[in-house]
């Protein structure tokens, strides 16, 4: 029995002659129609989905730029705030230490800062009215009468959700009959803020993350009755709705007063991107109709 023969070696050249008796395969016009119609199919949709991205995308870029300088900011018991020195301040820095440079830096630099607030809260859509009376707030700041900014601010801020999210309504949109609250509250405004509206409905304002947290577990917290439970928002000097107009708790400084105008800032920013936004699922539901 002999040895079977051994093959062939395999021919790893390009051998043109093999290649040029192999048939061209034929494809059908249609089929490369369809793919062209595809690919520009696919090419509008990431165009369009870059338009809606792009937005979102810078939102999140601003909302968790100096997150971590936002959130120690917070800590030390002040609102963050375009207007801080944010450049000034370290994630780990002490407490007492942000303290120190803010209360400084609101007090060499008040007019600037005055003039920064007053254009931003003159820039949203909210009404004469409640522009007059934030400009009212500024003055009696500067005055040093800081408890009148505190309590006259918490009422405009209830009235512009009122007059716009809530429709006019002075009832929360949950529950029938008795069972509606008041919305001095802005109970619902903040379940949604926080769980139901697009997130990007809010992140385009500078430190959103951080001041919507606190707007949600301390703003409009009911306060306790207990001694204990009240002295949590006494040692707070972001000031809390509930403790200032029912009088608990007196925000009588000139920190409370800045936190005060920080957050009306950003509360009427904020209802006034809820409403438009709110606005315009109106308007589509409607041509949709």
């Amino acid at each position: 029995m002999q040895p079977p023969k051994p093959k062939a070696p395999f021919d790893f050249t390009l051998n043109l002659d093999k290649i040029d008796r192999f048939e061209p395969i034929k494809f059908d016009t249609k089929f490369f129609e369809s793919l062209e119609k595809i690919a520009q199919g696919i090419a509008l949709f990431q165009a369009n989905m870059a338009k809606i991205a792009q937005p979102l995308l810078i939102g999140f870029a601003e909302a968790f730029k100096d997150s971590k300088k936002a959130d120690a900011v917070q800590a030390a018991g002040w609102i963050p705030h375009p207007t801080i020195p944010i450049a000034d301040i370290e994630p780990d820095m002490a407490a007492a230490r942000i303290d120190a440079i803010l209360t400084a830096h609101y007090r060499a630099n008040w007019s600037t800062v005055r003039e920064t607030m007053s254009k931003s809260v003159a820039s949203t859509a909210i009404d004469a009215e409640a522009k007059a009376t934030f400009e009212e707030a500024l003055a009696a700041h500067e005055a040093g009468l800081y408890r009148s900014v505190v309590r006259v601010l918490f009422p405009e801020i209830e009235r512009v959700a009122r007059e716009t999210v809530y429709g006019g309504s002075r009832k929360e949109l949950v529950g029938t009959g008795a069972g509606r609250k008041n919305n001095a509250g802005l109970r619902d405004f903040r379940e949604a803020l926080m769980s139901k509206l697009p997130v990007g409905v809010a992140l385009g304002t500078p430190f959103a993350l951080t001041v919507v947290q606190k707007m949600y577990e301390h703003l409009y917290t009911y306060v306790p009755e207990d001694p204990a439970g009240l002295a949590v928002f006494e040692r707070d000097p972001v000031p809390n709705r509930h403790a200032s107009q029912h009088g608990f708790v007196a925000y009588s400084s000139e920190q409370n007063s800045i936190n005060m105008l920080a957050m009306a800032d950003f509360m009427f920013h904020v209802i006034m991107r809820v409403h438009g936004y709110l606005e315009g699922v109106a308007a589509e539901d409607a041509r949709a109709s």
